[in-house]
Order: C-alpha cells, then sequence, then structure tokens
C-alpha cells in the first residue's frame, strides 16, 4: 500500500486553465507514482470544495463567506495584506480553518508525511497538525521566499524560529534562501532543491515564430517583480526601435496602474498587456521572443524572488534573458554565459543591455543556446521530482542523512 502524503498549499489552481502559479500541482502530481496524495489548498469563489484531478484528491478548506475568501491568489497572501491591510482579519480564521481541515483530513486518511509549502502559515499548520494527530506525521516544509525574505520583526522571527525548530526537515528553492534561513537559524538541516518545470514538451525553443524584434516578460504584476523599470526602458528603446514590440504576461494588484503608465508616456500601442493565462498558453508568447527582460526589486516589504522559476522557463523556450542581480537568480544565471545581469531598478541598463543583444546576434543566439542547455540539465521536473522523492523517502523511513 503506498504512503499517504497532504500537500499543504495557498497557491494551487483553482479551476482548469487558471492562471494562478501550477508549481505546487505541478511537483505534487508527480509524486502520485510512489505515494497517495492529498492537496489541501484555500477555497474561493468558483472553486470547488472537493474534487479528483488525475491521481491527485485536493481539497480546499472555507475560511470566511465566500465573497470574503481574498486572502489568497491574486497575487499572493504577502501582496493582499500589504495592499488591503483589512484583510489582516482574514489571517486567524484562515489558519484556524486550514489547521481543521488538515487535522480531519491527517485522521481520516492515516496521513504519513504532511509537506508545507511555505514556513507562514502552513507550516505552522503542519507541526500542529502533526503534534495533535496520533500517527505524528513526519512533516516536510519548502520554503518559496516571502515566507523568509519578509516580515523581519522580533515576533515574526521568533515564530519562524519556532517552525523551523520543529519541522523534520526543510527545503529551500535557491541558494540565496538557505542563506537567509541560516542567518534566521544557523544550524537548521536544509536540502536546496527548487521547483522545475517541463522543457521537453511544453517549454521549448521554436524559432520558427521569432519573425520580429520583441520583448517579453512574464510572472505576476507585484511590486518586487519591476515592471515600471522596464517599461521605462522601453520607452527609451522605442524611439530607437520603433518595431520592436514589448508583451507583459500576467496578473496582478499593479496590472491596471502599470498600463495607464504605459498610455503616459506614449507607448502604449507598442505594449501589449494578456492579463493572466493558462500555463499552456505561455509558451507561445516565449518562443516568438528575442529577449526576455526580469528586472526583479527587492519590494519596500522585503520580499523578493525566492527563486525565478519564469527565468527557466524563458531559457528552456530558448530567449535570450535579462534579470537583476539578486542572490536568488544567481543559481540560474551566470552572467554573459546563461544570461545577463542588469542593475536593480536601472531603467537605463535594461535598455542598454537589450540593445546590446538586438545588435548582436552571436551574443544572443549563444546566450539563448547555453541558457537552454543549463536549464534543461537542472531543472526540468524529471531531475526535481527525484531530489524530493529523495528526501520525502528519507523522512518517511526516519533515515538520519537526508543528502545520502
Amino acid at each position: 500500500m503506498k504512503k499517504k502524503i497532504l500537500v499543504l498549499s495557498s497557491t494551487f489552481p483553482r479551476w482548469a486553465n487558471d492562471h494562478e502559479p501550477p508549481f505546487v500541482y505541478e511537483l505534487s502530481s508527480r509524486l502520485t507514482d510512489q505515494y497517495d496524495v492529498h492537496v489541501l489548498a484555500p477555497h474561493t469563489s468558483g472553486s470547488k470544495i472537493d474534487e479528483k484531478i488525475l491521481n491527485l484528491t485536493v481539497h480546499r478548506f472555507k475560511y470566511a463567506p465566500e465573497r470574503f475568501e481574498t486572502l489568497a491568489y491574486n497575487g499572493g497572501i504577502s501582496t493582499n495584506l500589504r495592499l488591503h491591510p483589512l484583510r489582516y482579519i482574514l489571517v486567524f480564521p484562515f489558519i484556524l480553518a486550514e489547521l481543521f481541515s488538515a487535522l480531519r483530513i491527517a485522521r481520516k486518511e492515516k496521513i504519513d508525511l504532511i509537506h508545507a509549502h511555505w514556513i507562514i502559515p502552513q507550516g505552522l499548520v503542519a507541526i500542529i497538525a502533526s503534534a495533535l494527530v496520533r500517527k505524528h506525521p513526519a512533516t516536510l516544509i519548502t520554503a518559496h521566499g516571502a515566507d523568509v525574505f519578509t516580515r523581519q520583526g522580533t515576533l515574526t522571527s521568533a515564530l519562524k524560529q519556532f517552525i523551523l525548530n520543529r519541522c523534520d526537515h526543510l527545503t529551500v528553492v535557491s541558494q540565496g534562501m538557505a542563506e537567509a534561513v541560516q542567518e534566521l537559524k544557523p544550524e537548521c538541516n536544509i536540502d536546496i532543491i527548487p521547483m522545475g518545470t517541463d522543457l521537453t514538451q511544453t517549454f521549448t525553443p521554436d524559432d520558427s515564430k521569432r519573425t520580429k524584434p520583441q520583448l517579453v516578460f512574464v510572472g505576476r504584476l507585484v511590486e518586487k517583480k519591476g515592471v515600471k523599470y522596464l517599461i521605462d526602458a522601453f520607452q527609451q528603446l522605442n524611439s530607437l526601435y520603433p518595431d520592436l514590440g514589448l508583451i507583459i504576461v500576467g496578473h496582478g494588484p499593479e496590472k491596471d496602474s502599470l498600463q495607464k503608465y504605459a498610455h503616459t508616456l506614449g507607448i502604449s500601442e507598442n505594449v501589449q498587456f494578456t492579463g493572466g493565462l493558462p500555463q499552456e498558453d505561455i509558451p507561445a508568447y516565449l518562443q516568438q521572443s528575442s529577449v526576455a527582460v526580469f528586472p526583479f526589486i527587492q519590494a519596500e516589504d522585503g520580499d523578493q524572488e525566492g527563486f525565478g522559476l519564469v527565468l527557466v522557463e524563458s531559457m528552456g523556450c530558448g530567449c535570450a534573458t535579462l534579470t537583476t542581480d539578486l542572490p536568488a537568480v544567481r543559481d540560474i544565471i551566470s552572467d554573459r554565459v546563461t544570461g545577463l545581469f542588469i542593475g536593480e531598478k536601472n531603467s537605463n541598463e535594461i535598455a542598454a543591455r537589450v540593445s546590446e543583444l538586438l545588435e548582436n546576434n552571436v551574443l544572443r543566439e549563444n546566450l539563448s543556446k547555453n541558457g537552454r542547455n543549463y536549464v534543461v540539465r537542472n531543472f526540468d521536473w524529471s531531475v526535481i521530482a527525484k531530489s524530493y522523492i529523495r528526501v520525502i523517502a528519507c523522512l518517511l523511513h526516519k533515515q538520519i542523512d537526508y543528502h545520502e
């Protein structure tokens, strides 16, 4: 009989063809050959309470009247709290509802391991649920970024340390995050395992679609993505390359303000905002673009990229890729080998580096080739899923050395 895993996440597809990031779904689905996997995620208007998605059993917990279930999704919990402080009143019922649901599933299904994505709140729920269930399932926490980089106050840091002291194992998605966690808890035993993507069938090159010069950005339209600086840079580029287009793929709370900003700068005719798209539609935009630009920044609340999976996806599609030199993306980009680094909040440098790539076909093609080769070797789901399965197997069999 298969061992049973309960996955806790605040980000998960709400329905078919949802534009929410699918990485928790993709990882969880790849565990089902070895394990019986249940997923617990927040409910929201229009989503089902319980459903079967292929071999995954998905449960969604209600934490408020449906029209007020607005804490998760559409930018994520951290962004929603920053933009709408009144939503803090939803935090306690959210955690309580998630805990009760996790306890119910863990007891009914006799769960062997709880895999919590994000230290707070899912990690907290996981360790409490494990303590209250007679079987005491093992606890694995995966940190993604905002849960480490934001809310650095004394009480929150103490809560994070409390959780990390009691979980059985922690994975983080980048070396930069591992260093940040070790500052918080120096003796923490950490595996660095990024999220993966499908680089064999989905995010693949198709040079026949690159018929004209085009820039692309893909991601949530929130402060830490730095899209404003890309729009500023594009204004400079537009005067030099009148035929150049910019496509901004994604949704989020800054979408309307960014569209107005592009209109104010007089470049809206050359800037296309697609809004949120299903994951299956995204590769086409990357395949038809010459250069992908991701001008990430550290947000005012300290939030920053934990890994940058979208870089992997763009490189998989053969885009020459530019991004800010932040700790998390150094696992992916080697400057002028697999991509180009740009300075944080530096629109002039973005414009200069894009112009260099548009003028230098050899450099652009080398970055495209090297970048694709690197991500296929290191970030395809065939590689990443095996790493998570190894850690889970060690936890379930109570082995001490997770690095064998």
